[in-house]
């Protein structure tokens, strides 16, 4: 485990092998609440990102949780590990409304696609809805991003603003 921070922010990260690829989880990561909103997030980022490319990462996984986290992640381009996952961030819901649109969206999706519930699903999808942010925000679930995907690696960097 690597322990960084400094300028309101902390990060814990693990790096581990997944088959014969390199991944890093981000074990914990939290920006101070008065950095928060300002960019420090995609700074620190970029800054890993180039590093990650250096060292051939392809998947970066994080839990996404704490407050923003769960919407934070969503926009960066991660998708939950599968379709539980998925229909895991819409516990933490106080709106039936919503959790029973997002209920729907998931696995409306996971049909259309024909994929199987073992299959990611792309969470930005659901920020991209008008209740998408009030659903994620407070919402735990696990994340993952395959570098070497280049329509995901994309979505990536755009959010980075490469």
């Amino acid at each position: 485990n690597l322990l960084f921070g400094g300028n309101g922010f902390s990060l814990v990260r693990t790096f581990r092998r997944r088959g014969g690829a390199i991944e890093v989880h981000h074990d914990f990561f939290v920006i101070n609440k008065k950095y928060q909103g300002k960019g420090l997030s995609k700074e620190v980022f970029r800054l890993y990102y180039n590093q990650y490319r250096q060292m051939g990462i392809r998947y970066i996984t994080v839990e996404a949780n704490i407050d923003v986290g769960g919407y934070t992640w969503a926009r960066y381009g991660f998708s939950a590990k599968n379709m539980d996952e998925a229909l895991n961030c819409i516990s933490s819901c106080n709106n039936i409304s919503i959790s029973k649109k997002a209920d729907k969206f998931i696995k409306s999706w996971y049909k259309k696609q024909n994929f199987a519930p073992s299959e990611p699903f792309p969470m930005r999808l659901l920020t991209e809805q008008p209740w998408g942010k009030e659903l994620l925000l407070n919402s735990n679930w696990e994340g993952i991003i395959d570098l070497y995907d280049t329509a995901a690696r994309k979505i990536f960097e755009q959010y980075l603003g490469f």
